[in-house]
C-alpha cells in the first residue's frame, strides 16, 4: 500500500493487493482512518500496488509498481492538501518492489524488478532531478528487490531485501548507508534477522524504525528493531501481535499505526495495530 498521515494525525493510504477466493487483486481505492472508521479518498487513476514510495517534508513520491497486468510507467508526487501531478517514468525506471528515498528535493529508486514474472531485480541506485535522471552506479551486494528504506541526514540507509539465488530469491541480513555528498556505500552492522519485506520510517533525532518483513519458510516476523545510525546499533521494541510482511507503516504527531500487510501465503491482514510513540520506545533492548 502507499501508505502516508494526513493532517500528521490520520493514518490514509492508496491501492495496495488482496486476495479473494484466490485470486490476486490490485486496488486504486484510498482510504483514511477518522474517528474509528475508514473513509473513502479519491482513488487513483489506475490500480497501484508494489510501488516505490518515500516522503520528505510532507511531500509524498510514488513510481511504478503494477496494475496487476503491468508495470506502471508513471510516477506521482502528492502534497499535504492532496494535490497530485503525474509524470511518466522511463523504462529502465519502471519496476515494482523497489525501494526508495527523498532527500534535499531529489528522488532516489534502488534496485526493484524491471519486469512482472518472472522478476527481473536490477542492481543500480538512481536519481532523479524533475524528469532526469542519473544512474549512480551499482548496488553493493548486486541486484536487490523489497528492502527496506530510509534516509538520515545526508545518508541513505538500505535495510536486508531480496538477492537472486541458485533456488530463487534469498533474504540478506546486510544493512548498507549511501553517502549522496560522494555517492560511496558503507556497510554497517547487520540485522538481528535476514529478511525481505520489511518497512523502515525515520523518526527525527531518534533513530530508524524497522517493522516485521518475510523470514523464509512462509513466515513474516513481528519484529520492531530501531536502529541508531549514529551508533549503527539494533534495539528491540516491543513486536507486533502477529508477523507482517509489507505492512504500512504511517507515523503521526503521537502514535504510530500498522496495518495491513501479508500475515499469511496469499492472505492479507485486516488488522490495524497502533501505539503510542513515547510508549514504544520505553525500555529498548540492545541487540547484540
Amino acid at each position: 500500500m502507499i501508505a502516508f498521515p494526513l493532517n500528521q494525525s490520520e493514518p490514509a493510504f492508496y491501492g495496495g493487493s488482496s486476495w479473494n477466493d484466490g485470486e490476486k487483486r490490485i486496488h486504486a481505492s484510498g482510504y483514511v482512518l477518522h474517528d474509528h472508521q475508514w473513509l473513502p479518498l479519491v482513488p487513483l487513476p489506475t490500480p497501484t500496488a508494489y510501488a516505490a514510495v518515500a516522503a520528505e517534508d510532507h511531500l509524498l513520491h510514488v513510481a511504478g509498481g503494477t496494475n496487476g497486468n503491468q508495470l506502471n510507467r508513471i510516477r506521482f508526487t502528492q502534497h499535504s492538501n492532496l494535490r497530485q501531478q503525474f509524470f511518466k517514468l522511463p523504462p529502465p525506471q519502471t519496476r515494482l518492489y523497489a525501494g526508495a528515498a527523498l532527500l534535499n528535493g531529489a528522488y532516489y529508486q534502488i534496485g526493484g524488478s524491471t519486469q512482472l514474472s518472472p522478476l527481473a531485480p536490477t542492481n543500480s541506485i538512481s536519481k532523479s532531478e524533475g524528469d532526469a535522471w542519473k544512474d549512480l552506479g551499482p548496488l553493493p551486494e548486486g541486484p536487490l528487490i523489497n528492502s527496506a528504506v530510509a534516509t538520515w541526514k545526508n545518508r541513505i540507509f538500505v535495510f536486508g531485501g531480496g538477492l537472486p539465488g541458485p533456488n530463487g530469491l534469498e533474504n540478506t541480513d546486510s544493512v548498507f548507508a549511501f553517502n549522496t555528498s560522494d555517492d560511496s556505500w558503507e556497510k554497517q552492522v547487520p540485522l538481528p534477522i535476514a529478511a525481505r519485506g520489511a518497512v523502515a520510517t525515520s523518526f527525527p533525532d531518534i533513530g530508524i524504525l524497522l517493522v516485521g518483513g518475510y523470514t523464509g519458510s512462509n513466515r513474516a516476523t513481528p519484529q520492531v528493531l530501531l536502529y541508531d545510525p549514529e551508533k549503527n546499533e539494533f534495539r528491540s521494541l516491543p513486536e507486533l501481535p502477529e508477523g507482517l510482511m509489507l505492512p504500512a507503516v504511517v507515523l503521526t504527531d503521537h502514535s504510530i499505526y500498522v496495518f495491513g500487510g501479508e500475515d499469511a501465503p496469499k492472505h492479507r491482514s485486516a488488522n490495524v495495530f497502533r501505539t503510542d510513540i513515547r510508549r514504544l520506545l520505553e525500555n529498548p533492548t540492545v541487540q547484540p
